[in-house]
């Protein structure tokens, strides 16, 4: 938003998640979690885009969908064999 008194951007450097109904699903579920049922190495990016890329050449890919995930989804990791993290070079 824009400070009215100052004209500053008051959220231009905000972290934005997804939501669906109103509801942060980043915190719960990864895009492409179903691939931690099959066996093999699970590659995880950052966003939707990147898995796209990615599934192109490899099918067991998730995206965690925001650069922060949860303790709750790094737990959901250990399901799979390996982990190759290819993550965004950014705070």
């Amino acid at each position: 938003y824009v400070d009215k008194e100052s004209g500053e951007i008051k959220a231009r450097l905000k972290h934005f998640d997804y939501t669906i109904g109103g509801q942060n699903n980043a915190y719960f579920c990864w895009l492409g979690e179903e691939c931690l049922q099959d066996t093999g190495p699970v590659v995880i990016v950052e966003g939707q885009f990147d898995r796209l890329r990615v599934k192109q050449v490899f099918h067991r890919v998730l995206a965690n969908m925001t650069a922060k995930p949860s303790e709750k989804k790094l737990l959901k990791l250990t399901y799979a064999e390996r982990v190759i993290a290819l993550l965004d070079n950014d705070q």
